[in-house]
């Protein structure tokens, strides 16, 4: 049985709900919230759907229950939002993953730990200092899987093309301090600036410039609006959900932890049924080097200020 949980049913992790009810991506979902009420209102409301759409048994309920979970996704927590005071975001999501973490290794031993909360990579880096080191691979952030969806989309849109033929990564960290591997995207294994050159497609540093706002704050612009890309982070953590639970050893930009760094990071991984199995290390030219130093830094730096305040 292909059980999941998730913990918080506010609007990030009702869309994880969703995403996993509609594409059927498991056979039971368990919804935990501190309200207990919202969770149950939830758990109603999508069975309903599933009822119309696939076989998915839906129900709410409290940690006792998730013990035959294989994926537990965190979607508690308040979310960054324009003008937030990012370090008490970040100060208030840990006091609340402090609660929930032991719960899911006391109950769910050996399920894979996906990380939905705000900051991402930040928060991925605390549930491995939860759970420790010898289970770092069975913590995996969302990471910049929406923003490397976003970058293919774009791109594919400019092009005429499907973005599955469009090959490249964001890696570093979630919204506007990604770092877009330019110098590696493809189109079907050709390098993009040559494909651009073979089809006699015009095309400057504007359009480059253009496709990267798009890639940083797409997510934010709709959170000004609505308050959280919520469908998107949905849509990301059943996709990492799914390659879990099919062992399909996808390659994914998302967070974990990185030794070679010491902190943890959104870079192109191997996923399966037991996590992360594998980084895959990108190529990277002397301004995505330099890119990636700048994100690295406020990595280490919120790492140790979360230390430092426990």
């Amino acid at each position: 049985m292909n059980k999941v949980t998730i913990i918080g049913t506010g609007k990030v992790g009702a869309a994880c709900a969703q995403a996993l009810a509609l594409r059927g991506s498991c056979e039971e979902l368990l919804l935990i919230d501190s309200d207990s009420s919202l969770a149950v209102a939830q758990a109603s409301d999508l069975a309903q759907s599933a009822a119309l759409l696939g076989d998915v048994r839906i129900e709410s309920g409290n940690y006792q229950m998730m013990g035959s979970s294989k994926v537990v996704i965190i979607a508690a927590g308040k979310r960054l939002l324009e003008g937030s005071n990012s370090t008490s975001v970040l100060e208030e999501n840990r006091r609340m993953l402090k609660e929930i973490v032991p719960e899911i290794v006391k109950n769910a031993p050996h399920a894979v730990i996906v990380v939905a909360s705000q900051p991402v990579d930040a928060l991925t880096q605390y549930v491995v200092n939860l759970v420790g080191q010898s289970k770092a691979s069975q913590v995996i952030g969302v990471g910049t899987l929406l923003e490397t969806a976003t970058l293919r989309a774009a791109l594919a849109n400019k092009l005429g093309l499907h973005s599955r033929n469009i090959h490249g990564s964001v890696i570093g960290e979630e919204g506007v301090l990604g770092t877009v591997l330019w110098s590696s995207i493809n189109v079907a294994g050709v390098p993009l600036l040559e494909y651009l050159k073979n089809k006699n497609i015009s095309w400057n540093q504007l359009d480059q410039q253009e496709v990267t706002d798009q890639v940083k704050h797409q997510a934010l612009r709709a959170a000004r609006t609505k308050g959280s890309p919520c469908y998107g982070v949905g849509a990301a953590a059943a996709r990492v959900t799914e390659a879990i639970l099919r062992n399909t050893h996808e390659v994914l930009t998302v967070s974990a932890f990185t030794p070679h760094y010491g902190v943890s990071m959104s870079l192109p991984r191997v996923v399966g049924r037991q996590g992360i199995c594998e980084t895959i290390w990108p190529t990277l030219n002397e301004t995505e080097q330099h890119s990636l130093e700048l994100v690295l830094q406020v990595l280490r730096r919120m790492q140790v200020e979360g230390e430092v305040k426990g």
